[in-house]
């Protein structure tokens, strides 16, 4: 099961929060004991261009090719 999560400095460590339902899905418990696997963050960018207006006259067919 893949999530994204954020880092959280906790005194000298960093910490991580596992959204609730992977928790109940796995039946993770305080002082449980699991492998985890820590990998670079896919680039998403859904969302990224939210509320950027973009006029029909600013772009050209040029652009595309």
């Amino acid at each position: 099961m893949k999530t994204m999560v954020k880092a959280k400095r906790i005194g000298g460590s960093i910490m991580v929060t596992i959204p609730r339902d992977i928790v109940e899905k796995k039946s993770i418990r305080e002082g449980s004991v699991f492998p985890i696997e820590v990998g670079e963050p896919e680039t998403d960018l859904f969302g990224a261009f939210k509320g950027l207006k973009i006029k029909k006259e600013h772009i050209k067919a040029s652009d595309f090719d």
